[in-house]
């Protein structure tokens, strides 16, 4: 695994950063950091080009920088560590290098304030989140932020799910950690119950992983039943797919991710869907 951390040098940077240094440290996995610097002008602007020939010491700055960055976060050397810097549009660079590397997990902090302003006009990483098709790991700037023991995956119980929570079986098992299937499903729909359940042993079976465990939350009101569910079960991390076209949401419709993190303060690990 490789994870890519986009590093501003701020604070929430930071903090987002820390989380995905330990992580690796667990893991084993590759770290990236990424720094991106915004030019005045678009890609597409003739301009561009000069520009970038004009601010590759700028590059070399951001460089060092990294480097300064790196001794922040390692207290000892690790060897499986590179630096990025890249010029353009910041969720667009963070999201062409993610994809350039196959099994990449981007890791970025967003602040858990409940803003929708700052949600969906000023957060690259919901930008990166709408524009990515790979996994990203949501850390938020207050509240629980360790390294997970007990991660949950909310679940509708389709194929598509199974895919994701394969991918964070191979986390879980790298961290010891333990999986809980969770299924929001109105009071009025008794089959669910046994539709989830069905879903849990395939699960079971497919992935060979001994600690996953089940819980179905009945409640008509989906955010609630996440909240209630966390409140009442302290899961350290929640893991979930969501739609592109609900990433897509303006105006008074806050996304799905961020009504989540809004409800709960926890890291978000967030899978897409078609």
């Amino acid at each position: 695994m490789r994870i890519l951390i986009p590093a501003d040098f701020t604070d929430l940077s930071k903090r987002a950063a820390a989380y995905g240094a330990a992580l690796a440290e667990k893991t084993g996995a590759e770290i990236n950091l990424i720094h991106v610097h915004k030019p005045s002008v678009s890609r597409n602007n003739p301009v561009f080009t000069l520009e970038a020939e004009m601010n590759s010491d700028i590059s070399k700055e951001s460089g060092l920088q990294l480097g300064e960055y790196y001794k922040e976060l390692f207290h000892e050397p690790f060897s499986k560590i590179t630096g990025i810097t890249r010029i353009g549009k910041t969720a667009d660079e963070i999201v062409l290098e993610a994809a350039r590397v196959t099994n990449s997990l981007i890791v970025m902090g967003t602040h858990s304030d409940g803003s929708i302003k700052q949600w969906i006009n000023g957060s690259e990483t919901a930008e990166v989140i709408e524009k990515t098709d790979g996994p990203v790991l949501v850390i938020p700037s207050e509240g629980k932020a360790g390294i997970p023991g007990k991660i949950a995956f909310l679940t509708g119980c389709d194929s598509y799910d199974l895919v994701a929570i394969e991918k964070v079986v191979s986390l879980t098992n790298a961290l010891n950690a333990e999986l809980f299937l969770v299924h929001i499903a109105p009071l009025n729909q008794n089959g669910d119950r046994q539709v989830f359940s069905n879903f849990c042993n395939r699960v079971k079976l497919q992935t060979g992983y001994e600690k996953i465990y089940s819980r179905i939350i009945k409640d008509e009101d989906v955010i609630n039943g996440i909240r209630r569910y966390t409140e009442t079960h302290k899961p350290d991390l929640l893991a979930f797919n969501v739609r592109s076209k609900v990433l897509k949401k303006r105006l008074f419709q806050k996304p799905f991710p961020q009504l989540i993190s809004t409800v709960t303060g926890l890291p978000l690990l967030i899978f897409h869907r078609p």
